[in-house]
Parts: C-alpha cells; structure tokens; sequence
C-alpha cells in the first residue's frame, strides 16, 4: 500500500512562511497573523476542500522531470512516478502520451515513407 504523500498543508505554508515575507516588507506584526489567517480562510472558501494547482514556471526543469517519468514509466506505476515527482496521476497521463504522440507524430499514427 502507498503511503500518503507527507506534505504539509497549503495553510500550514502560508502561516510559516507568510510572516517572515511580510515583515521584511515593513508589515506591522500585529498584522501579519490576521493576513496569514485571511488568506487561509478565503483560499479555504474558494477551493472548498478542491486540489489546488501551482504551476511551476521553470520550463527547462519541467522538460528533463518529463523526460524521467516517461524513462521510469512501466505501464503501471502512474501514483507513484505521481507522489515522487509531487504532480497528479492526470499530469503523469498527459506526460506519457505527449510522448506517444511526438513518436507517433501528431495525428497518432507512424510516418511511412513513400517510394
């Protein structure tokens, strides 16, 4: 059985790391805890218990993390390549027939050559 993937909570980021931002931009400390707690409520009222998405923009990484999970893929192991790399099982489906179609080229169908 998989274990559940260890991370912490998106509110339990946001009020660790959320203060020490505010205070070095000059937020009065008797705020900076209202504003962690505002923030969490209204990310918790909006996505109501959802999957939050945050996109990564480093392109380049992104790349070569691709290339690994299509190289380790088995057929099989989707939640875990999903849980070692900290995207959703639907990325890793994505990731995996991306490749299938830049192999097969974009109808899905391999080229032959006319003579």
């Amino acid at each position: 059985m998989i274990e559940p993937y260890p991370d912490p909570s998106i509110d339990e980021t946001i009020k660790r790391r959320l203060p020490a931002i505010m205070k070095a931009a000059g937020v009065h400390t008797a705020m900076v805890t209202r504003i962690a707690d505002q923030l969490c409520a209204d990310i918790k009222e909006e996505h109501s218990g959802g999957l939050i998405y945050i996109k990564n923009d480093n392109h380049h990484a992104a790349r070569e993390r691709n290339k690994k999970i299509v190289a380790e893929f088995d057929g099989e192991n989707h939640k875990i390549l999903a849980r070692k790399y900290g995207i959703t099982t639907r990325t890793i489906y994505r990731i995996i027939d991306s490749d299938k179609h830049k192999k097969l080229g974009d109808n899905g169908f391999s080229h032959a050559v006319e003579r």
